[in-house]
Order: C-alpha cells, then sequence, then structure tokens
C-alpha cells in the first residue's frame, strides 16, 4: 500500500505494564521501555493512497513483541474520516477502524487536530489537540509541545485517562 503522512503528530503516555497487557491478545507481550508499557495518540494526515483523496487519521496504540519475536504496533483504536478506508481496513486487515468527523487545520505555527467518532459507534469518542512543533530534534522528528488535549479515546478503549503531560514529537 502506498500513501504518504503528513502533519504527524505522536502523543505518548506511560503506563504500568499491568494496565495494558490485560487487554492484549495472549499470542502478544508488552514491549516496554523504562518499566513502561507506552501508549501513543497519533494524530495526522494520509496522502497518496490510490484510489482516496486525502483524509485524517487518528490512532491509539501501544508497543507489542509478537510470537516470533518481531516487534510490532497492537492498535487498540484507528479513527479515518473516509469510508472506504475504514470498510476496506476492517474487512482486508481486521483492524479496529471507526469512521469519524475529523479536521487537521493550521493555527498559526501551530496544528489543531479535531475527530468525533460515527453512528453506528459511540460519539463520545472525541479527540481535540492543539500542538505546536518545535525545532528539529533527529531527522525526521522535533519535539512539539502539546497546547491542548482533550480526549475519550483512552477511556473507550478501557484503558485509563493518561495522566501528566505526554512525551510529544
Amino acid at each position: 500500500m502506498r500513501q504518504t503522512w503528513r502533519r504527524l503528530t505522536f502523543l505518548h503516555w506511560g503506563f504500568p505494564p499491568g494496565v495494558v497487557t490485560p487487554l492484549l491478545p495472549p499470542a502478544l507481550t508488552l514491549d516496554t521501555f523504562d518499566g513502561s508499557a507506552w501508549v501513543g495518540l497519533v494524530p495526522f494526515e494520509i496522502h497518496g493512497t490510490p484510489g482516496l483523496p486525502y483524509f485524517p487519521e487518528t490512532n491509539l496504540r501501544t508497543y507489542v513483541i509478537g510470537p516470533d519475536g518481531t516487534r510490532a504496533v497492537w492498535f487498540f483504536s484507528l479513527e479515518a474520516a473516509r469510508l472506504a478506508a475504514v470498510v476496506g481496513a476492517r474487512i482486508g486487515y481486521h483492524l479496529p477502524y471507526f469512521g469519524a468527523s475529523m479536521s487537521v487545520v493550521s493555527q498559526g505555527s501551530a496544528i489543531r487536530y479535531r475527530s468525533r467518532r460515527h453512528w453506528p459507534h459511540d460519539s463520545g469518542a472525541i479527540t481535540e489537540m492543539v500542538v505546536e512543533p518545535g525545532d528539529p530534534w533527529t531527522w525526521p522528528l522535533a519535539r512539539a509541545t502539546v497546547l491542548q488535549v482533550r480526549e475519550t479515546l483512552f477511556e473507550h478503549a478501557g484503558l485509563p485517562t493518561p495522566r501528566g503531560a505526554p512525551l510529544v514529537h
């Protein structure tokens, strides 16, 4: 599959492994760092997917090790603003995609991400965040500052509300 990701932001919070492990399939092992399970809230824009115009996406994920020792990403949920992408990913890849009304807008030097899940799923599943990219850190990462974040995706995934400031790139 070919696509380009733009205006990608990673917000990560550390959790005790015992909080995240029960939400994973038994064949997967949590991939921890510094004794914590890291859960990421990742909004971005997808461009250049054959047959689909631009659309925003937000995913809620953690990091795992498969039965063969391969490191991977486990998705708790993926929100997308393009119905064809949602249906295709649910059927073709068995991923927990949800249709959502979404926007990604530049506000001066900041980026505002918004998402609200569509019916027939719970429309209370939302994200609203404003992030200001900073100076480059390592190519192509830059440090960033969260100016605002309000979300309910953690709760909808069975995770507790994250506490403290996230690690942001």
